[in-house]
């Protein structure tokens, strides 16, 4: 399939996740590096949930600041990918080397877009879960439009809240099965654990033993370069969905 004969209405759920694997599968080795940025905040976490049974992000501002730093490697990783994966306007890749060094001197405003973004998103969690999902939906993209489009901070939210418009359901679809994946992965880390399959997500406490925090390493480090992938390659199919066919379009070798 060509550019040209993509859909200019819709977001396909299985396009995006067909290329998500495909950019995985081509750049393995780079990205899963780049996801061990992730794997630091993980452990640090889980490491203080055995830790501080009964302590959470409001109680605890130890934990609260580990959630902050979690959420900044994880934006930090998104916005590497995205830049890694689209086109600049000249139509080249740039370098990882390149990519990375865009992220450092942009953390700043990328790290007040994670809290924000976190922010919003634990407003609609505390209001019946669902919510947060969809926020979460509206602003799935803001990381890649800072990095690829260099937006302001305020336009970035606008922006990005603008290229998910009549496509959040899709979206938000993604975000539940992303979520199910991460539930998923971290049940299986707690059986092999000797851990309650769902700790963590109930009142029950997690052990922090060597084998429980690899594995929680190794989870994380999956799901996030799923989720990292995933949202660069919604950012470029609703770009190109919004805006039409550019340089910014996913790239060629695999239509």
């Amino acid at each position: 399939m060509t550019t040209a004969e993509r859909s200019a209405s819709s977001l396909g759920i299985r396009r995006v996740v067909s290329f998500t694997f495909q950019f995985i599968r081509a750049n393995l080795g780079a990205f899963s590096a780049l996801s061990i940025i992730v794997t630091i905040p993980t452990v640090i976490l889980r490491y203080e949930e055995a830790l501080l049974p009964g302590e959470d992000i409001f109680t605890s501002p130890v934990i609260a600041l580990s959630v902050v730093f979690y959420a900044v490697c994880g934006t930090a990783l998104t916005a590497a990918i995205s830049k890694a994966i689209i086109p600049d306007r000249s139509g080249h890749i740039p370098a990882l080397a390149s990519c990375i060094s865009a992220v450092a001197s942009d953390l700043v405003v990328l790290s007040a877009i994670a809290v924000v973004s976190f922010a919003l998103f634990l407003l609609g969690y505390i209001l019946l879960v669902l919510p947060g999902f969809y926020l979460g939906a509206i602003f799935a993209v803001v990381v890649p439009v800072r990095i690829v489009e260099g937006t302001g901070f305020i336009r970035t939210f606008v922006r990005g809240a603008q290229l998910t418009r009549g496509h959040r359901w899709p979206v938000f679809g993604l975000l539940l099965a992303s979520f199910a994946l991460t539930v998923a992965s971290e049940a299986v880390v707690n059986i092999l654990s000797g851990d309650p399959p769902f700790a963590g997500y109930t009142g029950e406490v997690r052990s922090a033993g060597i084998g429980s925090l690899i594995g929680s390493a190794v989870a994380e480090l999956a799901t996030s370069l799923i989720g990292a992938t995933g949202t660069a390659v919604v950012y470029a199919e609703l770009r190109h969905i919004k805006d039409g066919p550019g340089p910014d379009a996913l790239a060629a070798e695999f239509d």
